[in-house]
């Protein structure tokens, strides 16, 4: 463990000293430069985010990635602005990791039209790719008995999409 007067000298060093004695794998550096950028980048964190807990782990996934990756860091930039670089990137995976929805079987949906269809979307200004991007139908036994069913228009169609009737926003592309 540093003394307290190392510990202070760490405290005040810059970046690049802290960056060189962690790369060589000196004790308590790169804690340094964790306790010098933490709020820096929650505040970053979270305003991508806007999430606390979110930004939390955002904070938590970059200090790991630069800790893992501190060797290919080639000083090209500041420290601070690579780190920031990591956890902008963190930030903006968060919203695709929370998109994957939940594959539904049409085999689980039963058979008479007034059942609504469980895949729920909120956003129905998405265009039709952004809509074919975001649901996903797995096992399309009734797709293939009654295409016509889940076909551009239908009733069946636009509850997929989260809307109740064609004026909610949502049109179909002409074939």
């Amino acid at each position: 463990m540093p003394s307290e007067m190392a510990s202070s000298a760490l405290t005040e060093a810059p970046d690049s000293i802290l960056v060189a004695a962690s790369k060589r794998g000196e004790n308590g550096t790169f804690r340094v430069l964790v306790e010098r950028y933490q709020a820096k980048i929650f505040s970053v964190a979270l305003h991508v985010t806007r999430n606390r807990e979110d930004a939390e782990d955002v904070v938590q996934q970059s200090f790991k990635k630069a800790f893992i990756h501190l060797h290919a860091f080639e000083g090209k930039s500041s420290f601070s602005t690579w780190l920031t670089r990591i956890v902008i990137n963190e930030a903006l995976m968060i919203p695709r990791k929370n998109r994957a929805l939940t594959a539904t079987s049409l085999d689980d949906v039963r058979s008479d039209h007034k059942t609504e269809f469980p895949v729920e979307i909120s956003d129905a200004s998405l265009s039709a790719n952004q809509m074919k991007a975001r649901v996903r139908v797995v096992g399309s036994t009734d797709l293939k008995d009654r295409p016509s069913d889940f076909a551009p228009g239908s009733p069946t169609f636009h509850k997929l999409l989260g809307c109740t009737d064609r004026t909610s926003g949502f049109e179909p592309p002409s074939s």
